[in-house]
């Protein structure tokens, strides 16, 4: 959908062709891995995902969850929603860090730069995509005709609001936990 939105307002450049299609081909060999882990606990899966996968940890983890959650289309059907509203949600959030910084600009502008680079941050090295989202992010809106100014500073303020913000609490959690002594070993 997205790359149909940069269609219609622009013409698609290959690299973001190119970035797609392997966020696809990812996207699709990623559950693949889980689900015949999942059905074959790893004997027949061919070598070539086994070492590109951590097999075992997937193993360990779906040990503990029924094949039927697994599988449950209601329970795929929630998620796949719960996660384009993540994406609305984080795409609107563009849309109005653009405007906070006086720029005019459509919605349907901020979602097709959002959704890319996210798609450009998974797929890549980076961790958390450090970089790669935001380049991809302000090339796109460029694209789309928008300021470079007004693009940097949304698209950073968007990641200050989206990324580093909420690893606040979230730190402060890890050193209280990390912080209290370990239970006492009971002797048996």
């Amino acid at each position: 959908a997205s790359l149909a939105l940069l269609a219609f307002r622009h013409d698609i450049h290959p690299w973001i062709l190119t970035a797609s299609v392997l966020f696809f081909v990812v996207a699709l060999a990623v559950p693949a891995v889980v689900i015949l882990a999942s059905l074959y606990g790893g004997e027949r899966i061919p070598d070539v995902l086994k070492r590109r996968f951590p097999i075992p940890v997937m193993e360990d983890a779906l040990g503990k969850v029924s094949a039927r959650v697994i599988f449950d289309p209601l329970v795929l059907a929630q998620v796949t929603l719960l996660q384009g509203a993540v994406f609305l949600l984080d795409a609107a959030t563009l849309w109005a860090m653009l405007l906070a910084v006086g720029q005019k600009a459509a919605f349907l502008e901020a979602l097709p730069s959002f959704v890319v680079a996210s798609m450009v941050a998974t797929i890549g090295v980076v961790p958390l995509g450090l970089g790669t989202f935001e380049t991809t992010c302000v090339v796109l809106l460029r694209s789309l005709k928008i300021p470079f100014e007004a693009a940097l500073a949304a698209t950073l303020l968007l990641r200050g609001l989206t990324l580093w913000l909420p690893m606040l609490p979230g730190m402060w959690l890890a050193r209280k936990e990390l912080s209290r002594d370990p239970a006492p070993l009971s002797k048996g």
